[in-house]
C-alpha cells in the first residue's frame, strides 16, 4: 500500500510539515551527507516525513497558539515570533519546522531514533561495584531530537522533558 502524505497546512488530514519534493529540495541544496534520502524509495521518504512531524510535535511545546481547532497537526500557529521578533505568517508552515521535518526524516532514514538503549542504556556496558569500574559503551543512546534540529526551531518552542539527554544525573548509594 502506497504512503499518502498529506503537508497542507490547516488541513483536517494532514500528517506532515513538509512533502518530498520541498524536503528533497531543501535536503539536496542545504545538507551534505543527504546520500540516505536519495537512496531511499519514496514510501519510505514519506514514512519518514510522517514519523519526523510526529515526532516533533510530541517533542516540542511550541508558542503561539494552534490555527484552527478543525486542524489535524499542531501547525500552523499564531502568535509566534521569529528570531527578528517578527511574526510568523499564522496560515503557513514557517521554513525552519520544514527543514527540521525534513533533517529529523533524514536522520530517521539514517538510524532508529527511538530505539531503546542497550542494557544499561545512556552509553555504560557495564559497572563494576568494588573496586568502582565502569565501562563505556561504543553504542551510545541518541537524542530523540538532535541538538541541531532544536537549533533549527528554537524560535517556534522548546523541548519537553525527556526529547532530547543532555546531563543525567545519577545517585549512588552505598550500601
Amino acid at each position: 500500500m502506497a504512503v499518502i502524505l498529506i503537508a497542507t497546512a490547516k488541513a483536517a488530514n494532514a500528517n506532515a510539515y513538509v512533502d518530498e519534493t520541498e524536503a528533497g529540495l531543501y535536503l539536496s541544496d542545504n545538507r551534505l551527507y543527504e546520500t540516505k534520502w536519495a537512496a531511499a524509495v519514496s514510501d519510505d521518504r514519506k514514512s519518514a516525513l510522517i514519523w519526523a512531524t510526529k515526532l516533533l510535535d510530541l517533542a516540542f511545546d511550541w508558542n503561539g497558539l494552534k490555527r484552527t481547532s478543525e486542524q489535524a497537526l499542531r501547525w500552523p500557529r499564531s502568535s509566534v515570533y521569529d528570531l527578528d521578533g517578527q511574526f510568523y505568517d499564522s496560515e503557513t508552515i514557517p521554513s525552519p519546522l520544514k527543514h527540521a521535518t525534513a533533517e529529523l526524516a533524514l536522520s530517521l532514514l539514517r538510524d532508529d531514533r527511538t530505539a531503546d538503549p542497550s542494557l544499561l542504556g545512556r552509553g555504560i556496558a557495564s559497572v563494576t561495584v568494588g573496586p568502582i569500574s565502569v565501562e563505556a559503551s561504543a553504542e551510545q543512546v541518541m537524542s530523540l531530537i538532535p541538538d541541531y534540529i532544536v537549533l533549527l526551531l528554537r524560535a517556534l518552542g522548546t523541548t519537553v522533558p525527556g526529547a532530547q539527554q543532555g546531563d543525567k544525573v545519577v545517585s549512588l548509594v552505598r550500601v
